[in-house]
């Protein structure tokens, strides 16, 4: 057949397949995760530190005070030097136009996109062309204003085999965590939520760093491409989140003193680019909505999106300015997402919406849908628990990740599953302080069982005579894969109580509660936390030591396992029981009583020897040194002929006296050692 020719040349055209699915559920069940964790606070990076100060010192305002940032690069020489995209974006982008040539609606809406982007001069052509150029593509959201967001793809590898993400430093973290928005927006009568306009595109970026931000894109695919340059902060960009947040910040401190009401939303009540806020009384909600126009105005910032339980404070916005409603499941009442839930204006309750899509068949598809359930609350905390177990139990049967489920699994994930709609019913009081109310105190309560366990803290409000309690925050964990036994379990659900209350220190500065109550039904776990912690073994004395170092403010009791509302998350319960609760969504009837009425504290330890998981006591060693009197020796030296003789009386007397003190097996018998003789002789 002869030689076979050898393809020398690298071939024209390179075909390249990217499938997302994985990279989406994996952040999906991140988010997840994250949702579920207590916030616990962390190490400061040095990083983090140096991005902070280089924006302080190289950011500035345009003439209108508009904020113009750097993008933060990372400074290291294993950085090899940017790389060619150019030839890769290009090939996205026609990949983009294929699809956007199936969907006339998402064709419409992505370019509708870019020329808004032009038109508001937040991209320009750019003078020269670059050979760094980034990918661009679109998210459809569920969103009633802009369903369609055109996202830039920083994380694309260009030549050298790195990202322009690879090249930019993240910034510290500045998001405010959700739950503590949440929880802050029940606090007063008046609720008042507003949105930032385009948030990341009011942010300038430097002329010098805007070479990094090229795109190229083209409305009629007859025309040649052209080359964009963007202007302002974008999506998909890693340190973009850290300088919108922080340019906020800086807007505050540069212009925020006449504006103290709005100052301090921006500060504390504002989730990426969501202000969600709630004040006493209608004239201060009023002065509220001024201050926050007029300060954001300052920084070239506009607001949309209004909503509020008040139609007197929204009766001057535009209605073009207010959110728009939606009504889920041909509800009569409107409602809009907010800050991960569904809040209803008019009767300013909160509820929610969780709709699997379909019936999941694999563990990769039911992880998918757990995953999909946020609830960063916990509100709903004991029927996700029952999803958490349940993915257990399938890691448990070794199962791949796309093998079909046997049937019983299947169906029993299939009757969760057609449950979960039911929690649209859930109807949650915003608002958890009453107008009169006159002293506050916290009331944690936890407990475990087999399958995990959970912790859950009330607000309990006295106005006069009436008391009011709300659950304010839950937290579940599925116990270890490693069996631990109940009073560990029990242990470990005392210590996510006690992160759960130290999360909530924002709330101790803002209302000042009177007392702060800590409930469990394990009496051997209440032992402990009253044991010293060098008497425990070593599982049980660190978590003691941490609990009692984040919970020194409050006063532990035991509570009956019947009236622990904490036994809802540590076992699970079903969508249809959830709804109506009455111990989960407000705690024991006695919390609703005067507290010398309650359970007493925990004063009754337990016997020592009724206390597990305590340290065996070593042996005691008592070494005793017995001294002659002085006047005994010279009683002696008068009866003794020799020094020999002297010697052997004193050792024989040294003997006896030690003996006397140990137990038989212990004691010293036969001749004389040669030590003893020389210790009779020192004392001689």
């Amino acid at each position: 057949m002869g030689n076979v020719p050898a393809v020398v040349e690298p071939p024209d055209h390179l075909s390249v397949s990217l499938c997302t699915t994985a990279q989406t559920l994996h952040d999906a069940v991140q988010k997840f995760w994250q949702a579920e964790e207590v916030d616990t606070a962390l190490p400061v990076d040095p990083l983090h530190t140096l991005v902070e100060a280089q924006f302080v010192t190289t950011h500035s305002r345009s003439p209108s005070g508009r904020y113009q940032v750097c993008l933060p690069l990372r400074i290291s020489p294993t950085l090899p030097p940017l790389g060619d995209s150019r030839e890769i974006a290009e090939r996205r982008w026609l990949s983009v136009e294929r699809k956007l040539r199936r969907n006339d609606q998402l064709r419409s809406a992505y370019h509708a996109f870019m020329r808004e982007f032009l038109e508001m001069g937040h991209m320009s052509p750019a003078t020269s062309p670059g050979s760094f150029v980034v990918p661009h593509f679109a998210i459809v959201r569920d969103s009633p204003t802009s369903p369609v967001r055109v996202v830039f793809d920083g994380s694309c590898r260009d030549t050298s085999g790195l990202s322009l993400n690879d090249r930019l430093l993240t910034g510290p973290p500045l998001q405010k965590d959700i739950s503590e928005i949440v929880t802050l927006f029940r606090l007063a009568p008046i609720a008042v939520t507003c949105d930032i306009k385009m948030m990341y595109r009011m942010v300038e970026v430097q002329q010098p760093f805007r070479k990094w931000q090229h795109i190229v894109y083209r409305e009629r695919e007859r025309d040649p491409l052209v080359e964009f340059e963007i202007n302002t902060l974008v999506y998909g960009l890693s340190p973009s989140p850290f300088l919108a947040q922080r340019t906020l910040r800086q807007l505050v401190e540069d212009e925020g003193s006449p504006y103290p009401l709005a100052s301090r939303a921006l500060l504390e009540c504002t989730f990426m680019d969501d202000v969600a806020c709630s004040l006493e009384t209608l004239a201060q909600a009023k002065q509220y909505k001024t201050e926050l126009i007029s300060l954001l105005e300052k920084g070239g910032f506009e607001l949309r999106k209004w909503a509020s339980n008040s139609t007197a404070l929204l009766s001057d916005i535009p209605q073009e300015h207010q959110s728009k409603v939606l009504t889920i499941n041909n509800d009569v009442e409107p409602s809009l997402h907010i800050l991960g839930v569904v809040w209803h204006p008019g009767s300013d309750q909160f509820s929610y919406r969780i709709a699997l899509s379909e019936v999941a068949s694999t563990k990769r598809a039911i992880l998918s849908q757990v995953a999909s359930i946020y609830d960063p609350m916990g509100w709903v905390s004991p029927v996700v628990f029952w999803a958490k177990s349940f993915l257990q139990e399938l890691w448990l049967q070794g199962m791949d990740w796309d093998t079909p489920l046997p049937a019983d699994l299947r169906s029993r994930w299939a009757a969760y599953a057609g449950q979960l709609p039911k929690l649209e019913e859930v109807a949650i009081p915003r608002l958890c302080v009453p107008a009169r109310c006159t002293s506050v105190q916290f009331v944690g309560m936890c407990d475990a069982s087999s399958l995990g366990f959970g912790a859950a803290v009330y607000l309990r409000c006295c106005s006069g005579t009436q008391v009011s309690t709300h659950l304010i925050k839950a937290k579940t964990k599925v116990a270890p894969l490693k069996t631990q036994t109940i009073p560990r379990l029990e242990l470990c659900a005392a210590l996510l109580l006690a992160k759960l209350i130290n999360s909530l220190s924002f709330l101790r500065s803002r209302l000042s509660p009177t007392a702060i109550y800590l409930f469990s039904d394990s009496k051997v776990v209440l032992a402990w936390l009253h044991s010293l912690p060098h008497t425990l073994k070593t599982y049980v004395a660190n978590r003691v030591v941490s609990i009692s170092e984040l919970t020194a403010h409050c006063e532990w009791r035991h509570v009956p396992t019947q009236h622990n509302a904490a036994d809802c998350a540590s076992r699970g319960l079903s969508a249809p029981e959830l709804v109506t609760h009455s111990l989960w969504w407000h705690g024991p009837d006695f919390l609703r009583q005067p507290v010398e009425t309650w359970p007493p504290p925990f004063l009754e330890p337990l016997a020592l020897e009724a206390i597990p998981e305590r340290k065996t006591a070593p042996p005691t060693v008592v070494t005793m040194t017995t001294a002659l009197p002085s006047s005994v020796i010279l009683e002696l030296i008068s009866k003794s002929s020799s020094l020999e003789r002297l010697r052997r009386v004193v050792a024989w007397v040294h003997r006896f006296s030690a003996n006397v003190r140990r137990c038989r097996q212990d004691r010293q018998t036969g001749r004389l050692r040669p030590s003893e003789l020389e210790t009779a002789l020192d004392v001689c």
